[in-house]
Formats: C-alpha cells, sequence, structure tokens
C-alpha cells in the first residue's frame, strides 16, 4: 500500500490550515477578540521574565504570585500550567529543579529575554486595547 491509511486530510483543500477562503478576505489586522489569558508561550515567557536571574529557591505559588505581579492572568488551576511551563523549561535547560515545588532560575540568552519581554509587552497592550495604537 502506497498511501497512508489513516491519513485525515488529502491535499490541501481540506486541511483547515490551508484551505482556501472562498469569497472571504483575509486581512492580518482584523480585530479578533482576544484572550486575556496566557497560555503556551505566552506563559512560558511570562515565567522566564519572572525567573531570569532568581537565585534563591521558589515554589510554584511563588512562581504564580509574581506572574499576575507582571499584570497577566493564567487560567484557572494555575499551579499545574505553571509547573507545565516550569517543566518544559527544566527540559530546555532555561530553569534548574532544585527538590520538590523548588525550583531556580539559570543565565537566558539576550535574544531570549528580549523575546519574552517584548511578547508579555505586546500581550498586554492587546488586552488593554491599546496594540494597534503602537503599530507602525
Amino acid at each position: 500500500m502506497s498511501h497512508y491509511v489513516g491519513l485525515m486530510y488529502s491535499g490541501t483543500r481540506n486541511c483547515p490550515v490551508t484551505r482556501p477562503f472562498y469569497g472571504r478576505t483575509m486581512n492580518w489586522r482584523t480585530r479578533m477578540p482576544y484572550r486575556p489569558e496566557v497560555t503556551g508561550i505566552l506563559l512560558r515567557y511570562a515565567l522566564l521574565d519572572v525567573m531570569h536571574g532568581v537565585t534563591q529557591p521558589t515554589s510554584v505559588d511563588e512562581i504564580v504570585h509574581a506572574i499576575e505581579r507582571l499584570g497577566v492572568t493564567i487560567p484557572e488551576r494555575k499551579g499545574k500550567w505553571v509547573s507545565d511551563a516550569l517543566r518544559t523549561e527544566h527540559k530546555k535547560g532555561r530553569i534548574i529543579r532544585v527538590g520538590r515545588n523548588r525550583y531556580v532560575g539559570t543565565e537566558i540568552p539576550r535574544s531570549t529575554r528580549y523575546r519574552a519581554k517584548r511578547a508579555i509587552r505586546d500581550h498586554r497592550a492587546r488586552v488593554e486595547g491599546t496594540f494597534w495604537e503602537n503599530v507602525g
């Protein structure tokens, strides 16, 4: 058999990512409702912003409070979201796990720090509704 039996999309016509927009125009500046909660890469960036230069072992609860002081909202079960992000960053070597529920930040490349700070700043501007005024 030359084709994969479990293939969900055959070609690009039915793929939701590359499906053509029939009769619709795609505008990347369309104002869509923006979720104020951070998940995924934005949460990891907020975590890196908080943990950069931390030399004392820090618990997950302390990290959650520090992220919320940045002006960022985390969805329900905040400890789970943050611990998952901590696990990912620990695998990448950006955060060291000292013990159970104890983490220490490491040195992060300057470009990654810049990207993280800019992403969090842009997220807060989108939530406040001032993002499009700052785009040049």
